[in-house]
């Protein structure tokens, strides 16, 4: 029984008289709010909570795609910036963080940024 906790995503926190605790390693992960910046300055704000180096996002392509031709496909930079971490938020938390800065930063508005949801509200503009 012990092999499948020391093979999953577990790993022993605190020995105490003979009893293993197990504390899930997803809260140490930093988690982070992130914003993606494309060659025509629109945005696109999502959340890692693995804290890889290599994601980029869940953006649409589609809606991406239209904006670019075939030839500025061929040699294409993206920005990745960390606008928010934390080891200790909540998933609601993160979820929160990534709101907020979608609604303050507009990136939801289709002439700012990629992101859908939420719902971009014309009467927020500034």
């Amino acid at each position: 029984m012990l092999d499948a906790w020391f093979s999953s995503n577990y790993i022993p926190y605190v020995l105490i008289e003979c009893c293993i605790i197990f504390v899930s390693n997803d809260i140490f992960t930093m988690k982070i709010i992130y914003r993606i910046t494309y060659p025509n300055d629109k945005i696109y704000i999502g959340q890692d909570i693995t804290d890889s180096i290599n994601y980029f996002g869940s953006a649409n392509s589609a809606l991406i795609e239209k904006d670019f031709t075939r030839e500025q496909r061929q040699n294409f930079t993206i920005i990745r910036d960390v606008l928010w971490e934390s080891e200790a938020a909540t998933k609601a938390e993160v979820n929160q963080m990534e709101r907020h800065f979608i609604v303050q930063l507009r990136s939801n508005g289709p002439s700012i940024g990629y992101n859908r949801r939420p719902k971009f509200k014309s009467h927020n503009s500034i």
